[in-house]
């Protein structure tokens, strides 16, 4: 009798192994999604250019044109501007605690180009941010903080904020983002503005930390 039981209880713990390993109505297994930062920025020209601005491009300003500069007892920048230009971007942040940026943002300065004077003395460029124009959904693309004024105000090789707060975002391509206006100003005595052809590199930074 003893070893019929035994036979026993060894059939039933083969049956209730094999009851289970068999499949039920529901079936599971683990999803993982990597999502990177992303840091990303270009200048697209909507005027004489038409596209994407590269390193070597030029915008010129040739003030033998302007018309303030013609009349005796007269020099004025007013109306000597270049539009059409417009910042892109795009961002991907983290949340608080991540490891990852939670924030960005976009910083502008004049660089030397390395030949003469960067830029005429008791002279400000006005870089002036528009009203953003974002892609559907597009995301946080920041606030403007103020016109950036490189030059006098902000001396060649010094950074000036322009874009603060930038979250999860793409502005879209081309005539997207922020539009920016390009202007002269004078800013300092005039004795110190001489004549001359001044070569500077304007730059721009999305912050990636």
């Amino acid at each position: 009798m003893k070893t019929v039981r035994l036979a026993v209880v060894a059939l039933s713990l083969v049956f209730a192994q094999q009851v289970n390993a068999q499949d039920t109505n529901q079936s599971s297994h683990v999803l993982e999604v990597s999502v990177p930062e992303i840091a990303l920025l270009d200048i697209y020209d909507t005027g004489a250019l038409a596209k994407e601005i590269e390193a070597n491009d030029i915008i010129q300003f040739d003030l033998a044109n302007g018309a303030g500069v013609s009349e005796a007892g007269i020099y004025t920048f007013a109306g000597i501007s270049r539009t059409g230009l417009w910042l892109n971007y795009t961002s991907v942040v983290g949340v608080a605690s991540s490891g990852f940026d939670t924030e960005r943002t976009i910083d502008v300065k004049m660089v030397a180009n390395g030949v003469g004077e960067a830029f005429p003395k008791s002279l400000d460029l006005v870089i002036d941010p528009g009203n953003a124009v974002i892609e559907a959904n597009g995301g946080d693309h920041g606030v403007a903080v103020a016109d950036a004024r490189l030059g006098k105000t902000t001396a060649v090789g010094a950074n000036a904020r322009l874009i603060n707060g930038i979250g999860s975002v793409h502005t879209g391509d081309g005539a997207k983002g922020f539009p920016l206006t390009y202007s002269l100003v004078q800013n300092g005595d005039f004795a110190d503005y001489k004549a001359g052809s001044y070569l500077a590199v304007i730059e721009y930074t999305l912050s990636d930390l």
